[in-house]
């Protein structure tokens, strides 16, 4: 399975914003293809991360800020907010 997100980067930790679609992997080791979808995925669902594109009802910005919330974070001081990016997670399931 590759699944990707948005997160921001805090010193010690590191807090998913925006979740993006998974995908099943055709072969567990493509971390390569991975990568590239994650980039993909990031790309078209913020234009190469423009946080004021409008969604359906708001902005990027503004849906990263609301799943902040539902995690119980209000504010991000500007000195605690180091990188916005995103972030490639490869699972790959084997049944024995």
């Amino acid at each position: 399975m590759c699944e990707c997100g948005a997160f921001v980067s805090l010193p010690d930790s590191e807090l998913e914003v925006m979740a993006f679609p998974s995908h099943e992997m055709e072969h567990c080791n493509d971390v390569i293809w991975c990568l590239d979808y994650c980039k993909f995925e990031w790309e078209v669902l913020t234009l190469d991360g423009d946080l004021c594109l409008h969604t359906a009802n708001s902005t990027v910005a503004q849906v990263m800020c609301d799943n902040l919330s539902d995690k119980n974070i209000s504010n991000l001081e500007p000195r605690l907010h180091t990188q916005w990016g995103r972030n490639i997670e490869h699972k790959c399931k084997s049944i024995i």
